[in-house]
């Protein structure tokens, strides 16, 4: 719990100290790429894997 608190205070800084501070077109580039994130991780994290390692297979070689 103590590494989500952390991690909590570290978006909150950088909420209030970068993004407050950018230009139109940029704070829709954050609020798109956080909106990707939280995507991301309601698909959960075995499908992620998954999704990882059917690709990682085609790639290998030998």
């Amino acid at each position: 719990m103590l590494k989500y608190k952390e991690e909590k205070k570290d978006v909150e800084g950088f909420i209030t100290d970068i993004a407050k501070n950018l230009s139109e077109p940029n704070k829709q580039r954050v609020a798109d790429f956080l909106l990707g994130v939280l995507v991301a991780e309601s698909t959960g994290q075995k499908e992620v894997d998954a999704k990882l390692n059917r690709s990682q297979g085609i790639a290998q070689c030998g």
